[in-house]
């Protein structure tokens, strides 16, 4: 693997960050303009960019694959939560627990997961990455999101919606535009259906302003940031660095042993490499969390990513 091209590309992404980070300064881009941003690439630009990954019909031999490599997916996502809790066990993290179980635990899989996926493995390696988008969805809301709910709230939760009000429920939040690409890119994939000139073109696109306009958002974003909040939080930092550099190389660890050294594993392990998933700062902001931590640990996983992911892609893969 070419460590230095990689290195060239993620300081392609820091300087589209930095970027977004002036636009923001300037007042060329506010909090209006990167929620219409984020929800083209939500909508439209992600989920093209997923059904381009598959123009050329199945990079699997057999059915039986995309089987195994979501079970493999869903086992990183079972896992991950007895993983969390050791972690915060071993960084002797008192407060804001819960908080930091969830910024451990969520990876920011599709804003800068994908481009990072297409930049280190190629265009290919995006159906494996849509296909992780799965399982890590179902965690995100079963485990991720009532972390930060109080046990009134989520027994109020609990009466009102009953077993089926929370297969409803759920089966809403799955209703996202990625999640239902990944789906139609994995029939797709069963089928073995390779898209016309036209059509791949068209998606190939759309799919491709991604990278830039999801950089542009990230950048705006940490322009809110607070520098003296950053360094007043307690375990902000050790976390940044365990949550960059640590649990990356543990699943990789376990998930080798279990499944070889494979695409599979060094994608799955490459996504959960990313910086704290945005959606923290959502969660909080909604359920009477601290917004402010998720938003400094956003912001100080999201510039050590720079570092972390060629140091990781000449560690491990």
């Amino acid at each position: 693997m070419d460590v230095m091209k990689i290195t060239e590309q993620m300081i392609v992404f820091f300087l589209l960050m930095l970027a977004g980070y002036g636009a923001n300064k300037a007042g060329l881009m506010d909090e209006k303009l990167a929620g219409r941003l984020t929800a083209i690439l939500i909508k439209i630009s992600i989920p093209c960019m997923i059904i381009a990954s598959v123009a050329e019909g199945s990079p699997f031999e057999e059915p039986s694959e995309l089987f195994y490599t979501l079970g493999i997916f869903g086992l990183m996502a079972v896992l991950a939560p007895l993983l969390t809790a050791v972690f915060v066990r071993v960084l002797g993290i008192r407060e804001n627990r819960k908080a930091y179980s969830f910024l451990l635990t969520m990876s920011n899989c599709a804003f800068l997961g994908f481009p990072v996926v297409q930049a280190v493995f190629g265009e290919e390696a995006l159906v494996f990455a849509s296909i992780f988008l799965i399982p890590n969805n179902l965690l995100m809301f079963l485990y991720g999101e009532p972390l930060f709910m109080g046990e009134e709230e989520k027994a109020e939760n609990s009466r009102a919606d009953g077993g089926k009000g929370l297969l409803l429920k759920l089966g809403k939040k799955m209703l996202h535009p990625p999640i239902l690409a990944s789906f139609a890119a994995c029939i797709l994939c069963l089928a073995d259906i390779r898209q016309p000139s036209v059509i791949h073109q068209t998606f190939q696109y759309l799919g491709g302003i991604t990278t830039p306009v999801a950089m542009l958002i990230i950048g705006s974003s940490l322009a809110g940031t607070s520098w003296k909040g950053i360094l007043s939080e307690k375990y902000l930092l050790r976390y940044s660095l365990v949550k960059m550099f640590v649990v990356p190389v543990v699943y990789y660890l376990i998930f080798s042993r279990l499944a070889g050294e494979g695409l599979i594993v060094s994608i799955g392990v490459m996504l959960m490499a990313m910086p704290s998933a945005s959606n923290a700062v959502i969660f909080a902001q909604a359920h009477g969390g601290n917004a402010g931590l998720c938003s400094r640990a956003v912001f100080v996983t999201s510039v050590m990513a720079i570092f972390s992911v060629p140091f990781l892609c000449a560690v491990l893969f």
